[in-house]
């Protein structure tokens, strides 16, 4: 995608130390867009963003839309326990907010399934790797039956 170079060269910056990249996917949002159509589904994508931006705002975070209903919030310096913390307030803020979805399997409202993927990071590494696992944590996690939180290392 194009948005792993991008994310990736956002946290350019990064030197050496921890990093924790937390991926929120919202459940069932492509049947959500099949069913109730494109307005509906970018209203569901705006809620879902403003309950993350809520949630990570006492944080320092460098949060991305990703496209496809995935938020990418990348945490430098943060460790495994924090960010699993964090992913799961992301995950029951998402739950909290109501926002109604006929198509969720957990429930009758929108979820959200988060990965969350700690490694090292370095100026001499690939980020773009932590990324890239995070992103393919959270999609074979939400579609099952979605609303969780999982935790990778790399």
């Amino acid at each position: 995608h194009v948005a792993d170079g991008q994310l990736a060269a956002d946290a350019s910056f990064i030197l050496d130390g921890e990093i924790s990249v937390i991926a929120l996917m919202i459940d069932r949002l492509d049947a959500c867009l099949a069913s109730q159509g494109a307005a509906t589904a970018a209203a569901v994508v705006a809620e879902v963003a403003r309950a993350v931006r809520t949630t990570a705002a006492t944080v320092d975070v460098i949060a991305a839309a990703y496209g496809g209903g995935v938020m990418v919030l990348i945490a430098p310096g943060m460790g495994y326990g924090a960010a699993l913390a964090l992913a799961e307030a992301l995950r029951a803020s998402v739950a909290a907010a109501g926002i109604p979805n006929p198509e969720s399997i957990a429930a009758d409202h929108v979820t959200a399934s988060v990965a969350v993927v700690t490694g090292a990071a370095s100026s001499s590494s690939d980020r773009s790797r932590i990324l890239k696992a995070a992103i393919a944590s959270v999609s074979k996690v939400a579609p099952a039956d979605g609303n969780r939180v999982v935790l990778a290392f790399v």
